[in-house]
């Protein structure tokens, strides 16, 4: 059914077109052989009927939403690599998330795991397999070429989902500490990067809601804020 309504669209198609055809020709043949018009006239004449006949073929051919979301993709494309704040600040924000969840430093997520779990090397492996991936995304956000929105919004998309990814190991390390003894040190480091990330995540949401406004397309924020620790009991004379 959907092959024989097919042919039949094709053919009134090809119908069109070639009347269409034979409208024209017969238009300007009778302009060329018309003594009372002047050259000048039937010139400009042909030329209005050409113009409109190939818009009559473009509109029997269904070319006209191809043109116009080509040339809404390329007017969005303009408007994302001229935006003064766009493109800078995903690079910016690709390298704070970066800093503040997979980098070996002090408050970072990965030096967290390792200091609230101690010998349990799980979840700081898997962290550590998450910032490999993770350097993709650093070296895609660094390209010099010009951006489109498909490809720009898929990068956000994809830095914006390690937010839901890592809410499972959010989610397993509030119980572990929530049995554990740890010091105040330690809780007051969690407090900062707690602060770092809840920030992050709403930068990333701002950044998302300027894409909607710019190139018609957003990216979703997984996950949650990260909460306050509740340990077991803090230990005030350790200092880590």
């Amino acid at each position: 059914m959907n092959v024989w309504s097919g042919s039949q669209e094709g053919t009134a198609t090809r119908i069109g077109i070639e009347l269409a055809a034979v409208a024209i020709l017969a238009i300007i043949a009778v302009l060329v052989f018309n003594p009372t018009l002047g050259a000048a006239v039937t010139a400009l004449v042909v030329i209005v009927i050409i113009a409109l006949e190939v818009i009559l073929i473009l509109a029997l051919l269904g070319l006209f939403p191809r043109i116009r979301s080509w040339w809404q993709e390329r007017r969005s494309q303009r408007r994302l690599n001229r935006s003064p704040m766009l493109v800078e600040e995903m690079r910016r924000l690709v390298r704070r998330t970066k800093d503040t969840l997979y980098e070996n430093r002090v408050g970072s997520l990965l030096n967290l795991a390792r200091t609230f779990t101690e010998s349990d090397e799980s979840l700081p492996n898997e962290l550590l397999r998450y910032g490999r991936a993770f350097e993709g995304l650093v070296s895609l956000s660094n390209i010099t070429s010009r951006w489109d929105r498909i490809r720009f919004t898929v990068l956000v998309r994809s830095v914006a989902d390690h937010f839901g990814i890592l809410q499972s190991v959010l989610d397993r390390a509030y119980p572990i500490v929530a049995r554990a003894q740890v010091s105040e040190v330690s809780v007051a480091t969690w407090e900062t990067f707690r602060e770092h990330y809840n920030q992050l995540r709403s930068d990333w949401q701002r950044l998302s809601g300027e894409m909607l406004k710019v190139i018609g397309l957003d990216a979703e924020v997984p996950g949650e804020p990260a909460r306050s620790l509740t340990p077991i009991a803090i230990d005030r004379l350790r200092g880590t």
